[in-house]
């Protein structure tokens, strides 16, 4: 049965729900959209868990994204020999080099080495999120000797983040042309790119599958202190954002990350662009069963600030308890919904017709005589999608149900606040819609969603939908007959 919450649940697979029982637990608590993070497994693995997802979710008549998060222009650690932690204690100097290699110091193994060599004493190296901290003492024969600032367990493939330090990277896609080639094969719906720092490394990706028939939606991470300075831009060609705050915190410094979530999330909401928040939300669920406090907040207070979703990490991909952190996260959400928050003062775009009739339905929906009538949800006719998107930036706190014969667009919507997106095979519905196309219409409302006879909409279309996408010019309160 599909869950009629508003917020958008992305979670990250991984050992701990990579089964088809931890998938189909994962959907039915709430999940949206599944994350296949590119830095770890490999590309077969990728490819045989994608379509599990695809199978179960077509099994469970439940509509379910397929997020491929890509390597960017970072740094990683690499891979231990022999160990799976390295254990590193505050003071004692370790070494980074090219590989792990035996020696009278704690080798950290940096596959792309030759970045460190520009630096000089003194450094501050961030490693995971900021969790670890060196700094630099020598350079020598290809080697980098630092001091444990902050130590502990460290990882295999964990980030790593400098201050005041930029990391030349260049959009290469001859290089990941296996992993695109996946995307095509299968008809992944978004693609997320990792420290982005200007609209060229989006746009090189638009341009890439604009010459073929899958057109995946791109995903701007916001990570990266660029990317922050020239938001603007990268906003305007990404399909979405996602609040990266884990190596964003290190780069812009962490006391600054609140404020800047508020300002990216109210810039994509203004602009009509999904805006998910990730990182650090149910941290502690790694290990334990309950969230802290501080958590819950921080989780609530995003969606208070309009956050069309929140992504999980490591909480799903390795944490102990990865179906009790969707239920909180969902439970938190469905209270936020609840509330419903009203965005007030912000200067929506109101640039096109489509734009200009969902105000109006949102108004329409608000006024007096529709309160009374107790509206059930929004009926949308869409082959873009951009009807739903300028619907769901208003936050009207119902169902929008969006209808659309474009097969590729009912994944692509469930990154969309409020959006719950159906499939109707019907070739050429929406160019007439005379008593017998909306009754058809309403039959497809009534089978797949909880409306009923009696139920009141308000359906929103365009009387030349077919011939001139973007066109939305009918809105109405409909009775479902």
């Amino acid at each position: 049965m599909m869950n009629y919450s508003l917020a958008k649940i992305i979670a990250t697979i991984g050992p701990t729900c990579e089964n088809k029982e931890k998938i189909q637990q994962l959907i039915k608590k709430g999940v949206n959209i599944f994350r296949f993070n590119l830095k770890h497994n490999t590309l077969e693995w990728h490819r045989n868990k994608i379509k599990l997802v695809r199978k179960i979710s077509k099994s469970l008549k439940i509509p379910i994204g397929i997020l491929i998060d890509l390597k960017g222009g970072e740094l990683r650690t690499g891979n231990f020999e022999g160990k799976a932690f390295l254990e590193l204690k505050k003071g004692e100097t370790i070494i980074f080099a090219k590989k792990d290699e035996k020696s009278i110091y704690k080798i950290i193994p940096i596959p792309k080495i030759r970045n460190f060599f520009r630096f000089t004493t003194g450094q501050m190296i961030f490693v995971d999120d900021g969790k670890f901290q060196f700094k630099v003492e020598k350079i020598t024969n290809k080697k980098v000797f630092a001091k444990v600032i902050e130590g502990g367990k460290l990882g295999e493939r964990k980030t790593i983040t400098l201050t005041d330090f930029h990391i030349k990277s260049k959009v290469n896609l001859r290089e990941i042309l296996p992993v695109l080639k996946l995307c095509l094969d299968l008809g992944v719906d978004f693609i997320g790119l990792s420290f982005v720092r200007s609209k060229n490394e989006v746009l090189k990706y638009k341009e890439f599958f604009k010459t073929h028939k899958s057109h995946p939606w791109i995903i701007s991470k916001i990570e990266a202190k660029e990317a922050v300075e020239n938001l603007d831009e990268i906003l305007d060609v990404s399909d979405g954002i996602i609040v990266a705050r884990g190596d964003l915190g290190v780069e812009i410094s962490f006391e600054k990350v609140p404020l800047y979530q508020k300002k990216i999330i109210k810039k994509c909401l203004i602009k009509g662009k999904p805006v998910i928040v990730a990182t650090h939300l149910l941290e502690s669920m790694i290990e334990n069963s309950q969230p802290t406090r501080a958590e819950v907040s921080d989780v609530a207070n995003t969606l208070y600030d309009f956050s069309d979703g929140l992504l999980l990490s490591a909480e799903t991909a390795y944490g102990k308890n990865p179906d009790s952190a969707v239920a909180i996260l969902r439970k938190i959400a469905n209270f936020v919904e609840s509330q419903k928050p009203e965005i007030k003062n912000f200067p929506f775009e109101v640039k096109t017709q489509t734009q200009a009739i969902c105000l109006g339905a949102y108004h329409l929906y608000k006024s007096e005589f529709c309160q009374k009538q107790n509206i059930k949800a929004f009926a949308v006719l869409s082959k873009t999608g951009k009807t739903a998107l300028s619907l769901s930036r208003l936050r009207p706190y119902l169902p929008i149900f969006v209808l659309t014969e474009n097969k590729s667009l009912v994944e692509k919507l469930t990154i969309v606040f409020g959006v719950h997106p159906l499939y109707l095979p019907l070739k050429n519905i929406y160019q007439i819609k005379g008593e017998r196309e909306i009754k058809i219409i309403l039959n497809s409302l009534k089978e797949k969603t909880f409306l009923k006879r009696g139920d009141k909409i308000i359906l929103i279309y365009g009387e030349d939908w077919g011939t001139k996408p973007g066109k939305t010019s009918i809105m109405r309160v409909q009775e479902v007959v």
